[in-house]
């Protein structure tokens, strides 16, 4: 999920799944006045399980979200139609022990919990890097740029590379000189490829997706850096795997980013192993929320807090996932999801996620 170009887009969450099968969000954009963009999405539960297991209280309710972003990004324009070539999914890996392994070891070092922000952002970081406790210690803009004053000093800033477009792309390589002084360490990827620039998404084939990335990421910027795979909208793991099969060993990829958007924990908990089963590296989770796209559910603050206290700890201490960051970080976002009040200071859940 994210969003185009200096302009406000009202996300309308409607119950909209049909059928069974592979999860995917689905969402159908429709081009409101004033360019407010009204999008529905759909997933299914993942047939996965993993443990541990709860549950979190439901409410159906329709919301708006309202987010902008950098007027540096563009629209993507559209590739041509995805590849059908099918891959077989990376072979199980092993359980992970309580001892975080070599590629995960950047845990212990820089914390897990992380920031998604955007223009719709006060600029007051202080209660994040200040208060006592917190877990917060990076953060990413979706952009290139660390916009907004973020204090590079003291988070860890990781550019995204959002989209294929021209602009896009001379963007994001414009700014590799300035990643040093930024104290750069990762980089994403592609955002949602597999879904379409007027749902946020970024619209490329799995094949020119792996042209564009190994054109980016090349050995140069590969070699100072850790590299994050495409983040697909949840459920879309065919996409991946088929731009794996297009990059034939030449994109490197040192982790993978993932969204998640559900009801209840046990969802999250059972599509994190999924995809690490799936893909056999560190997971990134850059958006989750407690909402659920098939059904118009969102979670009140009470119980965004009771989801929060469910998979904290669980992300916290899970080998399989080296970073997360909840979604997100707006002024005057009306759901039980924010993290601010309307005045655009921290709210009981913010200080809660980056607390707990």
């Amino acid at each position: 999920m994210h969003f185009s170009v200096s302009s406000a887009i009202s996300l309308a969450i409607l119950a909209v799944l049909g059928g069974s099968g592979a999860a995917v969000e689905a969402r159908p954009a429709h081009i409101t006045p004033g360019n407010h963009r009204l999008v529905a999405r759909a997933t299914t539960a993942s047939s996965v399980k993993c443990t541990p297991s709860t549950t979190t209280k439901m409410m159906t309710q329709t919301f708006t979200k309202i987010v902008t972003v950098s007027p540096t990004v563009q629209p993507a324009s559209s590739t041509s139609k995805a590849s059908s070539s099918s891959v077989k999914p990376a072979s199980s890996v092993t359980k992970a022990s309580t001892t975080p392994s070599a590629t995960v070891a950047l845990a212990s070092v820089v914390k897990k919990a992380g920031l998604a922000y955007n223009w719709e952002f006060n600029q007051n970081w202080s209660p994040w890097t200040s208060t006592a406790g917190t877990k917060v210690s990076w953060g990413y803009s979706w952009d290139a740029h660390p916009m907004l004053n973020f204090p590079t000093a003291q988070l860890n800033f990781v550019p995204m590379l959002h989209g294929n477009a021209a602009d896009k792309i001379q963007w994001f390589t414009s700014q590799i000189p300035n990643f040093p002084s930024w104290g750069v360490t990762h980089l994403l990827s592609f955002n949602e490829p597999d879904m379409s620039g007027s749902a946020g998404g970024s619209d490329i084939t799995p094949a020119q997706a792996a042209i564009d990335h190994q054109r980016v990421f090349n050995s140069t910027v590969g070699s100072k850096y850790k590299i994050g795979a495409p983040a697909v909208a949840r459920g879309n793991k065919v996409w991946l795997q088929q731009w794996i099969t297009a990059c034939n060993g030449k994109c490197q990829y040192d982790f993978i980013p993932i969204h998640f958007y559900g009801k209840t924990p046990q969802e999250l908990y059972d599509y994190v192993s999924e995809m690490h089963t799936a893909f056999g590296k560190p997971l990134w989770i850059t958006e989750f929320a407690a909402m659920d796209f098939a059904t118009g559910y969102s979670a009140t603050a009470t119980e965004a807090q009771a989801f929060q206290n469910a998979v904290l700890p669980f992300l916290e201490s899970s080998t399989m996932v080296e970073r997360y960051s909840w979604f997100g970080l707006f002024n005057n976002w009306n759901n039980g999801n924010a993290l601010l009040n309307s005045d655009g200071s921290v709210n009981t859940l913010g200080k809660f996620y980056m607390t707990k």
